[in-house]
């Protein structure tokens, strides 16, 4: 999705806890005028996680991205196709 290249435009302005940006990543395609939206291509891949804390940052896309999410589950996708997958957040919550 991200080829060398490749115009990629950011949305979002808000950072966390580390000061780090959370943003919504699109992609342009070959064809003018279409993105593909690489948040939800993750999420869907189980190559990242719909975190609800920062749903705010992407009103249009957040539900969406929780349904892939759950799609992902459903699928055993990337990092649910092991039956311990723990959320990093959840994770961290426990081992302080």
């Amino acid at each position: 999705m991200l080829t060398d290249n490749r115009e990629i435009i950011l949305m979002g302005a808000e950072k966390d806890q580390y000061g780090r940006s959370v943003v919504e990543v699109f992609a342009m395609t070959d064809t003018p005028g279409l993105e593909v939206g690489v948040n939800g291509e993750m999420i869907l891949a189980g190559m990242a996680h719909y975190y609800e804390r920062y749903k705010k940052s992407c009103p249009d896309n957040a539900e969406q991205y929780e349904f892939l999410e759950q799609q992902a589950i459903t699928n055993k996708a990337g990092v649910w196709s092991n039956g311990n997958a723990e959320r990093p957040w959840d994770w961290r919550r426990q081992n302080k």
